[in-house]
């Protein structure tokens, strides 16, 4: 993508059936224990190996499917499930596929210590790794609106599993739950698609066009986003009702979340207000 600045190239090994298994490094590991995460990848495959897009499936650390992707063009935007320390491509001997960091900072330090900027002392070669990872951030972005890496990204079926359960418990019974799929995000377990209260919208298109559904589906006076992996608080649909009930010229109300550990605790040790 860049003529200064190449990925960071995946440890890869070949597996008996012919596929080809990608490690992630540590630091995006890090980074999708917490959350999803979209990135700017590269694959490098020689020409017998033709140009199809190429399948990939995401595998967890204990070998849990998490989801799949597509790489339909040499450098392309990829969304990973959270969670994600291993990819594997069908039938991908010998391919390189490299990931590029996010992030100005983390960009532009891979850029110092990896990039060809040959001959410029290190004053110098501080000051071009910052404009090429400049320039090749902006490409990112480009990549990141027009990918549809969102609409693939698989949404992990304990999440939803869960988060249901979150909405039964709430105090305010009067709720419905709108889920919206993209064409290639495969099919809810059954018991959560016949659950009292949830509708689902099959093959609304790319994220934007699945958010419009979702909009014009909704029924309600009020519509809150929800993401499929949180679990709101017993009274959080009695606590929003409330508060535009409080508030007759309030059109839009905010509430604040937090980041669970493994445990179930809080993340950052304190559980801030609710709105």
């Amino acid at each position: 993508m860049s003529a200064e600045i190449s990925p960071l190239w995946l440890r890869a090994e070949d597996t008996q059936d012919g596929d080809r298994r990608f490690f992630l490094p540590w630091l995006w590991r890090a980074r999708l224990a917490a959350a999803d995460g979209v990135f700017a990848v590269e694959l490098a495959r020689d020409t017998a190996q033709g140009i199809e897009p190429l399948e990939l499936r995401f595998l967890s650390l204990d070998g849990r499917p998490l989801g799949h992707g597509t790489i339909a063009a040499p450098v392309a935007a990829l969304a990973l499930p959270r969670g994600t320390t291993t990819l594997v491509a069908a039938r991908g001997a010998g391919l390189r596929l490299g990931l590029y960091p996010r992030g100005k900072l983390w960009l532009k330090l891979h850029a110092f210590a990896h990039g060809r900027f040959p001959g410029l002392p290190p004053h110098r070669r501080w000051r071009a790794a910052g404009a090429a990872a400049r320039d090749l951030r902006g490409m990112h972005a480009s990549l990141f609106a027009d990918s549809p890496a969102r609409q693939i990204q698989a949404t992990r079926r304990e999440d939803l599993a869960a988060c249901l359960a979150a909405l039964r418990a709430q105090g305010d019974a009067e709720w419905e739950w709108l889920i919206g799929l993209p064409d290639a995000a495969g099919d809810l377990p059954a018991e959560l698609a016949r659950a009292p209260g949830v509708r689902v919208l099959q093959g609304a298109g790319t994220a934007p066009l699945t958010f419009n559904a979702l909009l014009a589906a909704a029924t309600g006076e009020t519509v809150a986003l929800l993401d499929p992996s949180g679990r709101p608080t017993r009274d959080a649909v009695a606590m929003i009702r409330a508060a535009f009930a409080t508030h007759a010229d309030c059109m839009l109300a905010y509430t604040d979340e937090e980041m669970l550990d493994e445990g179930g605790a809080p993340r950052d040790g304190v559980f801030k207000p609710a709105f």
